[in-house]
Order: C-alpha cells, then structure tokens, then sequence
C-alpha cells in the first residue's frame, strides 16, 4: 500500500432507564493517513475521545481510557498511561482517564525493495482532564516488506512525568 486513510468514530452510551446503574456518554475519533513519495513514506496518526457519567468511580475500567503500546504511543507498554490515584495501601494505581488524546508522526525511507528504515515521534496520555500530563515516545525501527505482511520492529523511548525508560515494539501486518 502506497497511500491509504482510515477514520473511525465510536459512541457508547448507557443509561440508568435502560438497565444500567450509571449515566455514561463516550465518544472516541481516530484517524490515520499514510502517504507515499517516491522513496518517502509518512504515517499520521491520532486518537482523541471523551467520557461522561454521573458516577466516573463506577465506569467500569473497560470503558475509561489508556495509553502506551504499539499502537498508541511507543516506549510504553500496552495501556500502562492513565489516570493514577493513590490506593488505600498509599500507592499509586492506574484507573484510566476521561479524555485520550494521542498523535504520531513517522517517516519511514526505503533502503531497498524490501527494507524502510523508519524514525518516529508519539505523544499524548489518557487523564482527568484534555492534554494533561502529556507523555512522549520516540524512536527508530525498521519495516521488512514479508511476503506475508509489513514486519516492524522498532526501539522507543518514553517519557513521562515518572518515568523513562527504553522498550522494543514488535508488530505484523498492514500499515493501516
């Protein structure tokens, strides 16, 4: 694939007159928008969304948000970013946020017919409230064309407010 977009909106909702015990309203957006020139390749991508209910202590953790992973932002491990409170044994726990947000930026060159090497920058979290505590992986990687898919294998730092630390992402199949 050379050129290719995806959009994809999403609304869940529930309501305490139809069986459920809380009010809740969620919407997320995603779009992703790859392009290719000659030799250059840049993916762009970005998740935002929004949860509202009349008790956020009993949304169920499935439906809060997280960030951090392949696909979300890399030098983290899969949903380790979210809201964080302290537990009743005085530590830290991720609950998920009522808002994502999350962009990503990569360029990718291709070295031969089978090879791109790729250089990429992620950003964003999952909090309390919009664009808050912004957390920050970037990295290089390499793309193999296989004949059963796009193998990427990448090296990602990330950096929070608490942490920073080094992690490989592994992924197969299509850019999209």
């Amino acid at each position: 694939m050379t050129n290719g977009d995806r959009q994809l909106a999403t609304i869940e909702g529930a309501s305490d007159a139809l069986l459920s015990d809380i009010n809740l309203a969620k919407i997320t957006l995603s779009t992703k928008w790859i392009r290719t020139f000659d030799k250059h390749r840049w993916i762009a991508r970005a998740d935002v969304g929004a949860l509202t209910s009349s008790d956020f202590e009993s949304v169920p953790s499935s439906l809060r948000f997280f960030a951090g992973g392949d696909q979300s932002i890399r030098g983290f491990g899969l949903d380790e970013l979210g809201q964080t409170r302290l537990n009743e044994n005085g530590k830290l726990e991720l609950i998920g946020g009522r808002y994502l947000n999350v962009a990503s930026i990569e360029y990718a060159y291709s070295v031969s017919d089978k090879w791109r090497a790729a250089i990429f920058a992620d950003a964003g979290g999952a909090n309390a409230k919009f664009a808050d505590e912004i957390a920050k992986g970037f990295g290089a990687g390499v793309h193999w064309l296989s004949p059963v898919g796009t193998i990427r294998l990448y090296l990602a730092r990330g950096i929070s407010g608490t942490e920073r630390n080094w992690r490989v992402h592994f992924s197969i199949g299509p850019g999209l």
